[in-house]
């Protein structure tokens, strides 16, 4: 298992002191659930009370297993992506469990320790080149006209912002700046710590790139230098404070819209389930709740079982997975939720979610103090 760097686990022990912060009732995590040859491994891992990173499944290639404490996992992920959802009791999970954290979605040196894990984890990419080189398309990509006007005042720069959408256009459309960036990011990545660290990471890259654009020169081929040289005078613009904060404004950016699902990580590719969870598992999808109590029973009348064959098949495969790894003997309870009365409520959840998200006023960028 590859291990976190000794910033991480420092900064992890500093969270075990859980009177400075919040313990949930619950945590939720949703799992795949079938009878499908590519989630026998998943299946057999529940069977073990566990659940295992996989390669190239949510979170990319970082070894961090995340889960939640928000009840609106639920309704977000079950029966979706995922065919099951564990609800596990908050302090048997921490007994069993070691270095928990919360992710701090505003705390940019939280994410951005250990070269950013916990962000290619949010972000579910792989901690690699092409990872690296989507998250900068991400983070430069809020480096809008007015994010780089309020950076450009607050930090010295420019008075006027005839500079501003300039910034936008460098930062996100000249070629090969990204990789660049990415590519420095990968070969560094040990030293990247929390934004001082990744801001010495990425402003050389940025002036080098710079550098070659104005000789006309790329990495991988000749590119010609514009007539406005444009490229140039943004460099110029754009001292290492600016880049600093147009990094923390990203970064914090990205990471806020996944602000509501309330995460938090084990540093370790495995979590262990507590046999206090209770397992659901997404079952049929049936018309009516009496239905669904019929199938369950195995009497559902003559008419319903030819039209319904595909929802008694699946409701079958969930028995026979239960009964094959012995489920009912490992967990609290195990649940099969009706779909068809779920997906009304999740109808009806996701409209009330707009109609908050609506009344919820946006804040304007400020730079955030040291």
């Amino acid at each position: 298992m590859k291990l976190l760097m000794e910033s991480w686990r420092s900064y992890l022990k500093e969270l075990e002191n859980t009177s400075e912060v919040p313990l949930p009732k619950k945590f939720y995590i949703s799992i795949r659930f079938s009878d499908s040859e590519f989630a026998a491994k998943a299946m057999a891992d529940l069977e073990k009370n566990k659940v295992e990173k996989v390669v190239g499944g949510p979170g990319g290639e970082s070894d961090l297993v995340g889960f939640s404490d928000n009840p609106s996992n639920f309704m977000q992920f079950h029966g979706e992506q995922r065919g099951a959802t564990i609800v596990m009791p908050s302090q048997d999970f921490l007994d069993i469990n070691n270095n928990v954290a919360k992710v701090e979605y505003n705390n940019v040196d939280f994410l951005t320790q250990d070269g950013l894990k916990i962000l290619f984890r949010l972000l579910e990419k792989n901690q690699n080149v092409e990872g690296a080189e989507r998250i900068i398309r991400i983070i430069f990509g809020s480096a809008y006209s007015q994010v780089t006007s309020q950076i450009l005042k607050q930090t010295g720069g420019p008075e006027t912002s005839k500079y501003d959408s300039k910034i936008h256009s460098v930062l996100n459309d000249y070629p090969y700046l990204k990789e660049r960036v990415a590519q420095a990011w990968m070969d560094n990545l040990d030293s990247i710590n929390d934004l001082d660290s990744f801001t010495e990471v990425v402003y050389p890259a940025f002036v080098e790139w710079g550098k070659m654009m104005s000789q006309g020169m790329t990495r991988k081929t000749s590119f010609p230098r514009t007539t406005n040289n444009w490229h140039e005078k943004t460099v110029d613009t754009i001292s290492e404070p600016v880049m600093k904060e147009i990094l923390r404004h990203g970064i914090i950016n990205a990471a806020s819209g996944y602000k509501d699902e309330n995460e938090w990580v084990v540093d370790s590719n495995i979590l262990n389930i507590p046999s206090s969870s209770i397992l659901y598992i997404a079952g049929p999808t049936m018309k009516t709740k009496k239905l669904f109590q019929q199938l369950k029973k195995g009497e559902l009348p003559k008419q319903y079982k030819h039209v319904l064959k595909y929802e008694q098949d699946k409701m079958s495969m969930i028995f026979k997975l239960i009964e094959k790894y012995g489920l009912d003997n490992k967990y609290k309870k195990i649940i099969v939720t009706d779909m068809g009365t779920f997906r009304d409520a999740k109808a009806k959840w996701r409209k009330r979610e707009r109609e908050l998200n609506s009344l919820t006023p946006h804040e304007p960028y400020s730079m955030v103090a040291e």
